[in-house]
């Protein structure tokens, strides 16, 4: 109004009238806000209510979701709040929920939403207001006890419909998985391999029983079957490799202890083949194999009668008797594999060049434990042995005989026969050959006890 009736008056005039109005202005808010301070905190003192500083919800834990097990979580551990029973997925190793561990860090937990007193690192308990709620971490009150670890169960609350058959993505965990365990432990290679026929040649073609069932995982009294010695190793590798599969968080899985041994098998001879070790065209290959198999839940040990042995075959007085023993080692390969399995005298013979890989390692003893062919050692390469031709190269091309009459002449270069297998020393790194190898480099001695096929 001053100025709208005075607009000559003085400038100096004008910005004094300017600042004691802003003055009066500034004043009168500090004097309310005064007034306002001190009736909020006559209220407080009168209602005794803590001061709670509102923030908005903290961020889902790391994992993305609730847990059952620590498999669930990206972080290190799965922990159950106490009174929910509800498991979250922790940062902290310690066990406790800790969804606001970055805001503590700074100073600033005072206030912030709390599970328990482990939330609160400065101030010391997780208090609920009077008035029910959110707890929040103040200086006094009750408290909360800390959660318990959640135990560790099979399945994952995330994971409400776990599938038979794994997806691409799913495969390719499960291979850096076995990759992993075999650049660990080389034997694995060839006890893989084994332990797959192992299953799958328990099959009896005549009465449908047995096969590629999952027994020798999940019946452990096929494991004690002679046929079946020194598998505990490779068997409970590939059940921590199952169990840690599934538990994946990027993984909802329910896989037969079948199709696990099952392409355990197929993954060690692919992985071996040519250059040993995983690439791009390796994995396209694994992509194709087929899953789906069930598992048998009434094992029979009798089952392992149907895969072929290579011990005891003749008396002890027949030892000396070398074409006896390719005759009746034929007749093992014909009574078990072609008779009872179902395979081809040709299959029979492709199959026992799983061979190429793996030692004689058990049977005989630490001292005579030796590879059928030098490239099948464990120590081969790098990544282990090389899957390949050599143990049927080895029977046609490395035997100076022909047949076995000539055999029982001039055993070249086996120089040291045994009761049941053959040991050539002639490379520097002894190789050994079983009765049941021998024989299916020799032409057949007697159709009805011996397979057909001769090198």
């Amino acid at each position: 109004l001053w100025f709208a009736h005075f607009p000559n008056s003085n400038l100096l005039l004008k910005q004094i009238i300017m600042k004691f109005v802003f003055l009066a202005l500034c004043g009168g808010v500090s004097f309310a806000n005064g007034l306002r301070s001190t009736f909020i905190e006559q209220e407080k003192e009168h209602l005794q209510i803590d001061p709670v500083i509102i923030r908005p919800p903290p961020p889902p834990p790391e994992g993305g979701c609730t847990c059952v097990s620590d498999y669930d979580c990206n972080k290190p551990v799965c922990v159950r709040d106490p009174y929910s029973g509800q498991g979250f997925c922790s940062a902290s190793s310690s066990g406790g929920i800790d969804f606001q561990a970055e805001k503590r860090e700074v100073g600033s937990e005072f206030g912030c939403p709390c599970v328990s007193d482990y939330e609160c690192r400065r101030k010391t308990k997780c208090v609920e207001s009077h008035y029910g709620g959110q707890k929040t971490c103040q200086d006094g009150g009750g408290g909360f006890a800390r959660p318990t670890p959640a135990p560790t169960v099979k399945g994952q609350q995330c994971c409400d419909d776990p599938h038979k058959i794994p997806t691409e993505c799913e495969v390719e965990i499960l291979i850096e998985m076995m990759d992993i365990a075999i650049q660990s432990n080389r034997k694995l290679a060839a006890q893989w391999l084994r332990l797959a026929f192992h299953d799958a040649g328990t099959f009896n073609v005549n009465t449908n029983e047995g096969g590629a069932n999952g027994c020798l995982m999940t019946h452990f009294p096929m494991t004690q079957e002679p046929e079946n010695g020194f598998l505990n190793i490779p068997i409970s590798t590939l059940e921590a490799i199952k169990i840690n599969w599934e538990g994946h968080p990027e993984t909802c899985l329910d896989v037969s202890a079948a199709d696990m041994i099952q392409f355990a098998g197929h993954f060690s001879a692919l992985r071996q083949t040519d250059t040993p070790g995983i690439d791009f065209v390796k994995i396209a290959d694994l992509m194709t194999f087929e899953w789906g198999r069930s598992d048998e839940p009434n094992c029979d040990t009798a089952w392992t009668h149907n895969l072929p042995g290579f011990q005891g075959l003749v008396p002890p007085s027949q030892i000396g008797d070398l074409p006896q023993r390719c005759l009746m080692a034929g007749k093992e390969i014909k009574d078990k594999m072609i008779l009872r399995n179902g395979f081809s005298a040709m299959e029979s013979v492709a199959l026992l060049g799983a061979h190429t890989i793996g030692l004689t390692r058990n049977s005989f003893g630490a001292s005579l434990a030796a590879p059928w062919v030098l490239n099948g050692a464990d120590a081969a390469t790098p990544q282990g042995p090389i899957f390949d031709n050599g143990y049927h190269h080895y029977l046609e091309h490395t035997l100076v005989a022909d047949d076995a009459p000539t055999f029982s002449a001039d055993q070249t270069p086996v120089t040291q026969p045994f009761p049941d297998w053959f040991r050539d020393p002639t490379f520097g790194n002894q190789v050994n050959h079983l009765d049941t190898d021998i024989t299916i480099a020799f032409p057949t001695q007697d159709p009805a006890m011996h397979p057909t096929t001769a090198r």
